[in-house]
């Protein structure tokens, strides 16, 4: 799926009075526009990578910059397509990560838990089962990392 982010400004934005209001509704700041028009962008990044990452380990590790390449024109031309496929040719080919990006892991694997009284059901990004451990890998690539493990939400 591809959309083009366009401006965000209207008629009735440039036209809102002097309180910053129109009609009544408060008409947002020309550094909240850009501020959400950036916030969009880092989605339309992150879900580009996460795509990424979804497809490009099943493919001949020779073809993946040309396919990762080519998906990027069509379906994020706005978007800096060489330095996506970059940073993500770059984890597929870290010999850190091999195992996840393995053969036998599983991709976007359906998962489901009882925490105290709550049920959680959700996808792990990768999930890689070994007689000896479970890796479980999700991708967060639209977020910052916490600086801290008290930074992280409840």
């Amino acid at each position: 799926m591809a959309f083009h982010l366009g401006r965000i400004e209207s008629a009735d934005t440039r036209r809102a009075d002097a309180s910053g209001t129109k009609r009544g509704k408060k008409v947002a700041s020309a550094g909240a526009r850009r501020a959400k028009v950036a916030r969009l962008v880092v989605l339309r990044r992150g879900t580009a990578l996460h795509r990424l990452f979804e497809t490009l380990p099943g493919l001949a590790s020779d073809v993946r910059r040309d396919v990762a390449l080519q998906w990027c024109l069509l379906n994020v031309p706005d978007l800096d397509g060489a330095e996506l496929t970059a940073t993500v040719l770059a984890v597929l080919d870290d010999p850190a990560f091999a195992a996840v990006f393995a053969p036998g892991a599983l991709t976007e694997a359906p998962v489901a838990a009882v925490v105290g009284e709550a049920v959680i059901a959700g996808s792990i990004d990768r999930l890689l089962v070994s007689e000896a451990e479970v890796l479980a890998v999700d991708f967060k690539t639209g977020s910052r990392v916490p600086a801290g493990l008290d930074m992280v939400p409840p």
